[in-house]
């Protein structure tokens, strides 16, 4: 791995990472559901904004047509995209914001750590990808991962008694929630969006994620308040660093 390559993926890293104290920030003075809207709301922006820039560095993470052409790419797989906005950013996004109110951003992290586990048991369950065949090397690399989240999340400095228990269970089912949401969404991506240009699936993506969530951000009520310049921070951060950068 070149040093460039180094910096970028430890970059992202960080990014990533990031979006869970930034979760918790928010959560301050946000309910979940306003904290995913944010955060796709911002996605989109930094995403469309980017757009000139990627056909200048990185022409081949979008369809021919540019903008045009990722209207029509978002037009022609719009069932798909909303399967996606729904289990790969609505519901995952909700879960883990959820789950932050009981535990802490780092125990979060932890737990979302087994999307690539989840991810790997579907892939290696379901029959659609007959290449991938299940042999007891992959299993027990499954296994241990399990166990080493496990491992690292008994071990967080949390303890208590029955009512903070309890607190860790439903943060952290939440979280895991979360996780195996991704990872449902990761395998109908790699069945149905096969060969579909990057930016065509994350705007798709956000954009059917907003439709999918306005009517609930409506119902449960909006802020009486605009949020402090803190939280706008932490929004922007989730939406510019955290899902704009997944390209």
């Amino acid at each position: 791995m070149r040093g460039r390559d180094l910096v970028l993926l430890l970059a992202l890293a960080a990014l990533w990472s990031s979006s869970f104290l930034f979760i918790k920030v928010a959560l301050a003075e946000l309910t979940p559901a306003l904290i995913v809207l944010g955060r796709l709301a911002f996605g989109s922006l930094t995403l469309l904004a980017s757009i000139p820039l990627l056909q200048r560095m990185a022409p081949e993470l979008l369809p021919e047509g540019g903008g045009r052409g990722i209207l029509d790419g978002i037009r022609v797989r719009r069932g798909p995209l909303l399967f996606l906005g729904a289990f790969n950013a609505v519901l995952p996004f909700a879960a883990i914001a959820w789950g932050e109110n009981f535990i802490s951003s780092g125990a979060a992290s932890i737990f979302n750590s087994t999307v690539p586990l989840f991810t790997a048991l579907l892939v290696l369950a379901l029959p659609f990808f007959p290449e991938e065949k299940p042999n007891a090397l992959a299993i027990a690399g499954l296994l241990l991962g399990f166990v080493g989240v496990g491992v690292l999340v008994t071990g967080d400095p949390e303890g208590g008694g029955a009512a903070s228990r309890t607190a860790q269970a439903l943060g952290g089912g939440a979280v895991l929630l979360g996780a195996l949401s991704y990872a449902v969404g990761n395998v109908y991506a790699r069945r149905r969006l096969k060969g579909t240009a990057v930016l065509v699936s994350a705007v798709g993506q956000n954009a059917a994620g907003i439709l999918v969530l306005l009517p609930l951000v409506f119902v449960s009520g909006l802020p009486e308040e605009l949020p402090s310049f803190g939280v706008m921070g932490a929004l922007f951060g989730l939406g510019a660093g955290g899902r704009g950068s997944r390209t």
